[in-house]
């Protein structure tokens, strides 16, 4: 921590579902649904990022607002960043 600097990251956990909603820094994510949407904070406010960690093997679908399906490995974080002008979150890809 840097004098004068403030860091508040805020956490929430929540069920998998078709829609999920950004309203914290970390998402802890519980069971397996597929997630479609995710809803950005207010405003959509472009270059967001949300880090989401998987307590299962909870999946991404390409069908909504996210660029790319994918499996999420459980116990680890994804990040993703979402893009205003194309209106869909975008997941860094990291090597395992």
């Amino acid at each position: 921590m840097f004098q004068g600097y403030v860091s508040k990251r805020s956490e929430r956990v929540l069920a998998s579902a078709a829609t999920i909603t950004a309203d914290a820094d970390v998402l802890v994510i519980t069971g397996t649904a597929a997630i479609a949407n995710i809803i950005p904070k207010v405003g959509g406010i472009a270059n967001q990022e949300v880090t989401i960690i998987s307590l299962g093997a909870a999946t991404t679908v390409a069908t909504g607002n996210i660029a790319v399906a994918l499996t999420m490995v459980a116990n680890r974080a994804q990040k993703f960043v979402y893009s205003k002008s194309q209106g869909k979150w975008y997941p860094q890809i990291a090597a395992v």
